[in-house]
């Protein structure tokens, strides 16, 4: 007996309807269905309560009131949200996550058939994901007791590997560090071209520590992140440096992780 297929639910919410009109696309194998019509963001909360999506999909066009749907649907029927940006509107997507969305991603104008089948491969992870209220100002900085300093005078260097649902993970990990921190953070995100520099950004603007594009040659020092930017490898090299490589894909990403972590 075949075990019984599992197909999840799917709520598309978009401000001017390109997404929806080519969202039967996403559709087609069986893995997901709409959950409903879906709409523009003013809609958003009442149709998550209504319809109990397993995820949305939200197309990130305008900031404010995207932002402001993401935070209500969060705090009263949180909900997995997949934020989707074309790059064509100059908001960052990941001041999104900071309201609880669960992970951005990159939208063509004009999506290939590849996109929609990379789109529902994570779309069907997300939708299993479980996510708690989530209510703008119940931040909580977290003071240098966190991190005990070390009496070892030596530097070393942490190294993060980050890929699905990444972005949202490193802002809660890197939130928890002291700004002195006693050692350099190296992080390869596998994530969509040209996100490296708003992924910089955001992170930035959520951790007390510096973090920045890493550039190569580059000296590490304590206490600064370094962000693999995209479609370099970054690697650590003898005497602490930093070497951006334009070698090949490895196992399907660049920059990739065991670039960095076997470095």
């Amino acid at each position: 007996m075949e075990p019984t297929r599992v197909s999840y639910r799917i709520l598309v919410i978009d401000e001017c309807g390109a997404l929806r009109s080519m969202a039967p696309i996403l559709f087609e194998s069986g893995e997901l269905v709409s959950s409903g019509p879906g709409g523009g963001y003013g809609v958003m909360a009442k149709a998550v309560e209504s319809q109990r999506p397993d995820l949305v999909i939200l197309d990130l066009v305008s900031d404010l009131a995207a932002f402001q749907a993401i935070e209500e649907v969060m705090a009263e029927n949180p909900t997995p949200i997949l934020v989707l940006h074309s790059g064509q509107y100059s908001v960052n997507p990941f001041k999104a996550l900071a309201l609880g969305a669960l992970d951005v991603a990159e939208r063509p104008v004009s999506p290939p058939g590849q996109f929609w089948k990379e789109l529902r491969r994570k779309v069907v992870l997300l939708a299993q994901v479980r996510v708690v209220q989530h209510v703008q100002g119940r931040k909580k900085k977290i003071g240098s007791s966190v991190v005990g300093k070390t009496q070892n005078s030596s530097m070393h260097v942490v190294a993060i590997a980050a890929s699905l649902g990444g972005p949202k993970a490193l802002s809660i990990l890197l939130k928890t560090l002291p700004p002195d921190f006693r050692a350099p953070i190296c992080i390869c995100q596998h994530i969509s071209d040209g996100f490296t520099a708003d992924l910089t950004q955001w992170l930035s603007s959520e951790t007390q520590l510096k973090v920045t594009e890493a550039a190569d040659n580059q000296l590490l020092e304590r206490g600064r992140v370094y962000i693999a930017p995209s479609r370099r490898h970054l690697r650590v090299r003898a005497g602490l440096r930093i070497s951006l490589e334009d070698g090949p894909v490895l196992m399907g990403f660049k920059p990739s992780c065991d670039a960095l972590l076997t470095s």
